[in-house]
């Protein structure tokens, strides 16, 4: 007479249910960044040459290189690039504006600026890691 009522079964649906749910989800939130992204482009090239110009001509410096040393990924990301130039635009502001609040809070230049404008390189520290302990003879 003990029944046990405490069946649980397994079934895949609902987690297929609620990864259809989430995969619609994101395709909602990147359509609308898209389109937001898309409207205000413009205005987001101008201010990245105003707050850092050499942002696309880096960009630019490592497509053309990935052209000369990785042919396959230079296509890819040319691909994106075009696919995707709402991203791209947005990113590269980010990073100018990354660069110009360390150039202006800290001072922080670039490692090659800093080269540059001493005509020497930077002075460092060699830091020697001490070795991995062999756990195995310790027992």
């Amino acid at each position: 007479m003990n029944r046990n009522y405490n069946v649980r079964t397994t079934s895949p649906l609902g987690a297929i249910v609620v990864l259809a749910l989430f995969g619609i989800l994101a395709y909602f939130l990147v359509k609308g960044m898209y389109i937001f992204l898309g409207w205000i482009t413009p205005v987001l090239i101008i201010a990245t040459l105003f707050l850092d110009a050499s942002v696309y001509k880096k960009y630019f410096q490592w497509l053309v290189r990935q052209f000369k040393t990785n042919v396959g990924v230079a296509i890819i990301a040319t691909i994106f690039s075009f696919l995707g130039f709402p991203f791209l635009v947005g990113g590269l502001f980010v990073r100018a504006l990354i660069n110009n609040r360390l150039k202006s809070n800290y001072g922080m230049n670039t490692p090659k600026e800093q080269e540059s404008s001493s005509g020497e390189y930077l002075d460092y520290e060699e830091i020697i890691e001490p070795e991995p302990m062999d756990r195995r003879h310790e027992i």
